[in-house]
């Protein structure tokens, strides 16, 4: 966990997620002709490995998700629906990450009613997972809430953790 308590999902050079197929550990990395995706599935007991003798467009990490959903499926992600004001979760939040000292991380509702963020990285739409946290794949999105305003926006892409704050420019710290 980071300084503040923050939970965290990366230490060691490993992750501890839930993605395709699952509760995994794993870690991926490459070097120049060479690409690998490595994954242990404890509730199987299982390991998935890939590697990649090329510095093409082949992801290692596509072909992992692939498998591991063939061998133990998915967990169902975006089937909840969030009990509260989705509007009020919108904003725009501030908070140094990778690369910036100073990024600008916008939270919109959607067309089709979903959250969506989108900054530094491509947008994204959000599923509901439990209490106020929210999900793209294996990022989460955590809102921490004053009453019903947002206080801090906890965005955990797994390998970096960004604490940021709604308008706020100075508040906010980053975690990689």
């Amino acid at each position: 966990s980071l300084s503040d308590g923050t939970p965290t999902r990366y230490a060691a050079g490993l992750v501890n997620v839930i993605g395709p197929g699952g509760h995994m550990i794993g870690h991926a990395g490459g070097i120049n002709g060479f690409r690998s995706e490595a994954r242990y599935y404890p509730e199987h007991e299982t390991s998935v490995v890939v590697l990649g003798n090329t510095s093409g467009p082949f992801a290692p990490r596509d072909l992992a998700d692939v498998l591991g959903d063939a061998l133990f499926g998915s967990p169902a992600l975006g089937d909840a629906v969030f009990p509260g004001n989705l509007e009020a979760l919108t904003g725009v939040f501030h908070g140094p990450v990778r690369g910036s000292n100073d990024a600008e991380i916008i939270v919109a509702l959607g067309e089709d009613g979903r959250l969506t963020a989108g900054g530094p990285w491509a947008e994204e739409s959000l599923d509901f997972i439990v209490g106020t946290t929210f999900a793209s794949g294996m990022n989460r999105y955590v809102f921490t809430l004053d009453g019903a305003t947002p206080e801090r926006l906890v965005v955990d892409r797994v390998s970096g953790v960004y604490v940021l704050r709604p308008g706020a420019t100075d508040a906010a710290e980053t975690h990689p």
